[in-house]
């Protein structure tokens, strides 16, 4: 009786064993595959990385280094390749620029505090080309639009309550270039930051509709087509500093 017992036990482990290897087996492969798409993918981050910017980078990198520019990151280089790369990076469904920039400078006693400085002055700085370009194309949208003065008047005070609040909306920004050099003891950081056109128009577009349906005591299909307007031309409007 025990050695059937035995048998038997040898049997059921022998099937368990059989029916985990295949998806031991596959999820191993996956593993494998996973492996290798990282490990190109790392292959060609590095070859980019370590590959020779063109020439016209090379020498504005160089102008900024005899200036006394540093990097605490990637070299200028590449920093500045990577910065017009991205300046004249387009949307492929509009053909608008992808990216709005914000270039800024800031002094401090160390290499954090005008770090911090500066990337809040960038912040402001692309809040304020959303802002500015946003009202300006609704000015003109609503003129363009039957509405009467009271509708006018609530979609402008939902659009500037909106963009008021662009800096909060914001979130995490991309450093395409960050330098910094030491003038009299103290550190000058120069920033640029950059943000996806879209995903802030979006943002603020819809928080805008939002508030205007709370506004308004009864939607109207014309209200959504000045806002749609507005921000599809101020996508247009915005482009990167010079």
């Amino acid at each position: 009786m025990k050695r059937i017992q035995s048998v038997l036990s040898i049997v059921l482990m022998s099937t368990i064993m059989f029916a985990v290897a295949p998806a031991y087996s596959q999820v191993t492969k996956e593993e494998k595959q996973e492996a290798k798409a990282q490990s190109k993918n790392q292959k060609n981050t590095e070859k980019e990385l370590f590959s020779k910017s063109p020439k016209e980078v090379q020498k504005e990198a160089k102008k900024l280094e005899k200036a006394g520019w540093k990097s605490m990151g990637l070299p200028i280089a590449k920093q500045l390749e990577t910065t017009w790369m991205k300046e004249y990076e387009t949307d492929p469904m509009s053909g608008y620029n992808r990216y709005i920039f914000a270039t800024e400078e800031a002094t401090g006693n160390s290499f954090s505090a005008a770090q911090m400085q500066t990337d809040n002055l960038c912040k402001v700085r692309i809040a304020g080309q959303i802002q500015t370009t946003v009202m300006s194309e609704a000015k003109m949208e609503i003129a363009n639009q039957p509405l009467s003065e009271k509708e006018a008047a609530s979609i402008t005070k939902v659009l500037e309550k909106s963009t008021n609040m662009v800096a909060q909306k914001l979130g995490r920004l991309t450093k395409t270039l960050e330098i910094y050099r030491i003038v009299n003891g103290n550190y000058i950081v120069r920033v640029t930051m950059i943000y996806d056109m879209n995903k802030i128009m979006d943002t603020v577009k819809a928080d805008a509709i939002q508030d205007l349906k709370k506004e308004m005591d009864e939607w109207k299909p014309t209200y959504e087509k000045v806002l749609d307007e507005t921000f599809n031309n101020a996508k247009g409007k915005i482009v990167p500093e010079e």
